[in-house]
Parts: structure tokens; sequence; C-alpha cells
């Protein structure tokens, strides 16, 4: 061995070969122990990974199960319901067309009002059936302009009463493919947490929902002037029995469920929060289009 043009002993070259090769032996074992805890925590990622997919279709089959149950339901309290008020109403039209009665004309007004509310009920029903039944079809093309006007419908009245302001802006006739009665459940999971975010605010509580198309995608947002979502919790909002909400106020299946309906639709879902400011979770679908709606296609 040479080193600096010096001869070193015999015995000097095989303890430094000696240490080297320990050193090398231990940088060795260094190196497998390290891989294999690197491949002991890709198994632990796959794990939770499947676990929480686990969690979520646990969460959604038993959701389903409920809306199923709501959806049987609400089929016989629609035809128990839509019986006796169609009847009601034709009485109603017979008095109010009646000339013989001479009814004064704020009598008629509140026979008015009287259909209108009847056509309300009517709504309901007819909207908590479209809701709650089990979708077991292929996705289908459908109005989600009519959707999301159906879901205010059931929530703006309750709301109002809470001294929720829910306002609404919309395009007409705009179509996205999917399982109504799922879409419908993910605006109505968004409603209610933004009435839960709103309902502690001190002065104003407002939800406004916007429904508009931009080139080959639409977009639903639901905002509230609420307490918002801290930034340290963002990433887990979708994790399946999340829920920053006291004992018996929430399951934390909502956002999770609402997660993977979106998935499953080819869609998106994008949060946006400042804290004691405001909360947007925006649903962007992929567009899809009508048989009445027209091309720009040239024929």
């Amino acid at each position: 061995c040479w080193l600096a043009g010096n001869t070193l002993p015999y015995s000097f070259g095989l303890f430094l070969y000696a240490s080297l090769k320990k050193q090398y032996e231990t940088y060795l074992n260094q190196a497998r122990l390290a891989y294999d805890n690197l491949s002991m925590a890709e198994e632990l990622k796959d794990k939770l990974k499947l676990e929480k997919q686990l969690q979520q279709e646990k969460a959604l089959n038993f959701q389903n199960a409920k809306l199923a149950s709501i959806g049987e339901l609400a089929a016989g309290v629609a035809h128990e319901i839509n019986n006796p008020l169609s009847i009601a109403s034709g009485y109603l039209m017979t008095i109010d067309k009646d000339p013989s009665l001479e009814l004064p004309e704020k009598h008629h007004q509140k026979i008015e009002k009287i259909n209108a509310a009847h056509i309300r009920i009517k709504n309901i029903v007819r909207g908590l059936r479209n809701f709650s039944r089990k979708d077991e079809e292929e996705h289908v093309v459908f109005n989600l302009s009519e959707t999301l006007e159906e879901s205010v419908l059931f929530v703006q009245e309750i709301y109002q009463k809470q001294g929720v302001d829910v306002q609404v802006e919309l395009e007409k006739d705009v179509y996205v493919s999917g399982h109504r009665g799922q879409i419908q459940q993910v605006i109505m999971n968004l409603f209610s947490n933004a009435r839960d975010a709103v309902l502690n605010n001190l002065g104003e509580m407002k939800i406004e929902s916007k429904l508009y198309r931009i080139e080959d995608e639409v977009y639903l947002s639901i905002k509230d002037n609420g307490s918002g979502i801290p930034q340290e919790i963002m990433q887990q909002i979708f994790d399946p029995f999340f829920t920053t909400k006291g004992v018996n106020k929430g399951t934390g299946i909502s956002l999770s469920i609402t997660h993977k309906i979106m998935e499953e639709h080819k869609g998106r879902i994008d949060v946006q929060s400042e804290r004691n400011k405001y909360t947007i979770f925006q649903l962007i679908f992929p567009r899809a289009q009508a048989a009445q709606e027209p091309t720009n296609k040239a024929s």
C-alpha cells in the first residue's frame, strides 16, 4: 500500500481495509434499514388509503340505505297528500270562478295564496321523492338548474325562520350527467353546512348560491359568511368522520360523501375560506348537452 510516497506496514493496511469494510457494512445496513422503513411507510400509506376508501364506502352505503327508506316513505306520503290536495284545489277553483258567489276581491286573493301553498306542498313532496330515491340506473343527463331550485325550495323558508337569508343566482337550463338524487344530496349537504356555519353570527347570516357555465364546465358555488375553516384543518375536512361540531351535532360524513360523489361524477370540489369571514364550496362538473339544447356546430 502506497501513500504520499511512503510504504506503510502491511498490518496497518489490513487494519485500514478492515475499518473501511466495517464502515461500508454499517452504511449498507443503514441503507437497507432505510429501504425497509420506506417500504413499511408505503405499505402503511396504502393501508390507510384503503381504510379511508372503506370508511367512505361504509358511510355512503349507510346514507343510501337511509335515503332509500325515506324514499319509500315519501312515495306513500305523496300519494296520501296529493289526492286530498287535488280535491281541495278543485273545490277552491270552483268557488273562485263561481260568479253567483260574488266574492270580494280580497277573498280571490286569499284563494290564490291557498293554491300557491298547495303547489308548494306538491313540489316539496315531489322533490323529496327525487332526493331520496336510490339511483341504480346509469347516469342520465338532467337539468341542474331545476335541481338547485328544488333544493332551495326545501331549505329557504326553514332557514329564513332561523334568520338566514338564502340568495340564488343561476343560469336556466344548465345540464350535467349523473345521478340526480346524489347531486341533490351533495347540494343539500353543502347548504346544511353553510347554515350551521352562520348560525353563530352576531350580525347578518347569509348564504349565496350561483350556477353558471364556462365553456365545457359547469360551476355551482355555495358561499356563507360564517366562521370559516381554519387553514390547519383544511386538508382534513373530506376525511370520513372528521368534524369540528360538538357532540350530537354532526357525524363528519357529509363532506366525505360529497367528495366521493363528485369523484364518481368526474367532477371536483374546490374550497376557499377565510377565518370569520366566508367559506365557498365550488362544485365543478363536465357540461352535458340536453337533447333539445342547440349545438354550435354547423349543420
